[in-house]
C-alpha cells in the first residue's frame, strides 16, 4: 500500500488540509484542498479520513462527477448508517 501524505497550515481562524491522489491507477494527480474549523486536531482526523477514502478510492472524480454520481457514492459510503 502506498502511503500518502497531506499539509494541514492555519488559514485565519481555520485550517487548510491540501493532499494529492490518483483516484485510478494510471489517471492523472489532482490537488484537493478542504477547509475545516476547529482545532488541529480536527483538521488532522479530517486529513486522515480523506487519505483513507484516497486510498480505499471512495473520494469521487472531481472532474467528472455529477449529483447523481456524487449520490452513489455517497450511499456506497453510508452502509453503516442506521435506518
Amino acid at each position: 500500500m502506498k502511503r500518502r501524505q497531506g499539509t494541514i497550515r492555519r488559514r485565519g481562524s481555520a485550517w487548510e488540509i491540501k493532499f494529492e491522489y490518483r483516484p485510478r491507477e494510471g489517471s492523472k494527480r489532482f490537488t484537493r484542498y478542504v477547509t475545516v474549523k476547529g482545532t488541529r486536531q480536527d483538521a488532522q482526523r479530517a486529513l486522515t479520513k480523506l487519505l483513507g477514502a484516497a486510498d480505499a478510492g471512495t473520494l469521487p472524480d472531481p472532474c467528472n462527477m455529477t449529483v447523481s454520481d456524487y449520490g452513489h457514492t455517497w450511499l456506497r459510503g453510508a452502509h453503516h448508517i442506521a435506518h
